[in-house]
C-alpha cells in the first residue's frame, strides 16, 4: 500500500515538474522539442489531432537558407522540424551564420 502512494506522488511530482515551464505565461507554444537547425526547409507542422491546436501559433520565424533570412511562418500545432523560432532576434541569432 505504500508502495502505491509513493508510486502516485512520484508520479504527480513528475508530471508538475514537466508541465510548470508550459503553463508559465509568455512561453512560446510553438518552441520545437528537438534542437533548432537553420538548414530545414520551412516546415508547417500539421493539425491532425485535437492537441494541435493548444500549440499552434502565428507568427512564427524560420530560416530561408535560399535567401539567408529569417521569415515569417505560421505553426500549426503538431509535427515540424528544428527550423522554427519564436521571435525574428532568436533566428537571426541562431542562424546568422548558417
Amino acid at each position: 500500500m505504500k508502495f502505491s502512494w509513493l508510486f502516485i506522488i512520484l508520479s504527480l511530482y513528475v508530471v508538475y515538474v514537466h508541465a510548470v515551464p508550459y503553463v508559465k505565461e509568455g512561453k512560446c507554444r510553438g518552441e520545437p522539442i528537438v534542437r533548432q537547425v537553420c538548414h530545414n526547409h520551412v516546415d508547417h507542422g500539421h493539425a491532425t489531432f485535437r492537441w494541435c491546436k493548444s500549440r499552434a501559433m502565428q507568427n512564427m520565424w524560420y530560416f530561408n537558407r535560399l535567401h539567408k533570412e529569417c521569415q515569417k511562418m505560421d505553426y500549426f500545432g503538431c509535427g515540424g522540424n528544428g527550423n522554427r523560432y519564436c521571435t525574428k532576434t532568436q533566428c537571426m541569432d541562431q542562424c546568422r551564420n548558417a
